[in-house]
């Protein structure tokens, strides 16, 4: 019983590594989580919400042997974005979580780990250049506020909704609008902090997306495709005395939707609504390596107020 619960207890760590490092959309398609609440625009505000249903069917080992589940497990997840301007360039925002799982026919709803940002605009566009993109680092803090399989009441790990440790990341994103296509690239780099038994080490993610304007043929709609590399590399456990690796892993997630700007705003403010829909799915591309995969749909909702 105490090996079947320890292997379960692996497996979800494994699964949350994986959700937490591969989280979905937000402000483009493909894009990660410390994307979705930058400001990358003229904006001084930016709430948000996004809402994902998440399906895993599948597992894949360390080696790359791909395993279908016997039964799939249901992942539910809203996630806030809070976002001002401090000066001219530099902002900070939050982003809290809530998190639901369910698996044979059980489920539990706790509260997700909670993001910090610090961004500071390094390369303006206040010329406007025709090529030039604009460039924003970022420094994501992420805190360990949600319950980690160490600390889980349930048997099946249900009530685990962090990752059990703290994060510290450090990234750079740039955007581009030429004509009707708007381009967004980002890299982050981030590093764990040791807690309770998990010695975790480094990882980084890497997204990039593309929209196109629709609005000569349906007003505010884009069409948004994107793709998001996530690796995060062996870490170790400490049992009994002793030493556990948990072997590296990578995935890449593939994700195409549409936006519609200004939907539910006919007297065309300034500061439109943005709703979003995306759909994801990790099994299409790439090399998995010792993750799960699943499809995910997510809806998004953008209030942007311009300076």
């Amino acid at each position: 019983m105490a090996k079947t619960r320890r292997l379960m207890q692996l497996l979800t760590l494994v699964t949350i590594q994986a959700v937490a490092n591969v989280a979905h959309a937000g402000a483009c398609c493909g894009g990660g989580s410390s994307v979705a609440n930058v400001i990358l625009g003229d904006e001084k505000y930016l709430f948000g919400a996004d809402f994902e249903s998440k399906q895993i069917e599948q597992d894949v080992s360390a080696k790359g042997v791909w395993r279908s589940r016997s039964e799939a497990e249901r992942q539910e997840t809203l996630k806030l974005h809070f976002t001002t301007l401090v000066s001219d360039r530099l902002q900070m925002g939050f982003s809290p979580s809530l998190s639901r799982k369910a698996r044979f026919g059980d489920a539990d709803t706790h509260l997700g780990d909670l993001n910090l940002l610090l961004a500071y605009e390094a390369l303006p566009d206040w010329d406007y250049h025709p090529i030039r993109p604009r460039g924003t680092v970022y420094l994501n803090t992420t805190l360990p506020t949600g319950r980690s399989v160490y600390q889980s009441e349930s048997a099946g790990f249900l009530d685990a909704s962090g990752k059990g440790y703290a994060t510290l990341g450090l990234g750079t994103i740039f955007n581009k609008r030429i004509a009707n296509w708007t381009a967004i690239a980002s890299g982050e780099i981030h590093h764990g902090l040791p807690r309770f038994a998990i010695l975790p080490s480094w990882g980084y993610t890497l997204n990039a997306s593309l929209s196109f304007d629709l609005t000569n043929w349906v007003r505010g709609l884009s069409l948004n495709t994107g793709v998001s590399h996530t690796y995060q590399n062996s870490f170790h456990l400490e049992q009994n005395q002793a030493l556990e690796t948990i072997q590296s892993l990578q995935v890449t997630t593939p994700s195409i939707g549409l936006s519609v700007l200004g939907l539910f705003d006919p007297s065309n403010s300034d500061d439109p609504l943005v709703i979003q829909l995306a759909y994801a799915d990790q099994s299409l591309i790439g090399a998995p390596l010792n993750t799960p995969l699943g499809k995910s749909l997510t809806l998004g909702i953008r209030k942007q107020i311009l300076r």
